[in-house]
């Protein structure tokens, strides 16, 4: 199993992301993933979008795991956010995120991608972490908490 930090790279962290929607701040959270892999921007978005509105990615507590399958990446890729101002994401509790964790996964590891995504979900529905990650005052903070739940959580 792939653990966050191996997924997750220091400079796909953003720890103050300003956003004014949920399409914007998948935008912003894309164009930062593209800087080192290559991938298809606006095709990325357009299936983030299409598989929120199959039913959102939102978790609860202003946590948001968006993720989708796409084609032309090798290997799946990571990203994180803590906005600024909590967005709008439809949550089931109707709280709006401010934690946002994005999953792009190739299309040839479906079963892997949901493992990983079981894995995330169980590390970020954890209030300790929640928490943790919005008082956290750095990228590198943020990266450090990820390893330690990562080990803590027995993937």
């Amino acid at each position: 199993m792939t653990i966050i930090v191996d997924l997750l790279e220091l400079d796909a962290i953003f720890s103050q992301m300003h956003a004014q929607s949920m399409r914007h701040a998948l935008e912003g959270m894309l164009e930062k993933i593209a800087q080192n892999h290559n991938i298809d921007q606006e095709r990325s978005l357009e299936v983030l979008v299409e598989r929120e509105k199959l039913g959102s990615t939102a978790i609860g507590n202003g946590v948001a795991i968006p993720h989708a399958l796409i084609e032309d990446i090798t290997k799946p890729i990571a990203c994180f956010a803590r906005l600024k101002t909590p967005i709008k994401f439809d949550a089931n509790d109707d709280k709006p995120v401010d934690l946002l964790f994005m999953l792009l996964v190739d299309k040839e590891h479906g079963a892997q991608h949901a493992r990983t995504i079981s894995h995330i979900s169980r590390i970020m529905s954890q209030q300790s972490i929640q928490e943790n990650l919005r008082s956290a005052k750095s990228r590198n903070e943020i990266h450090e908490l990820f390893k330690n739940y990562d080990s803590s959580a027995n993937p």
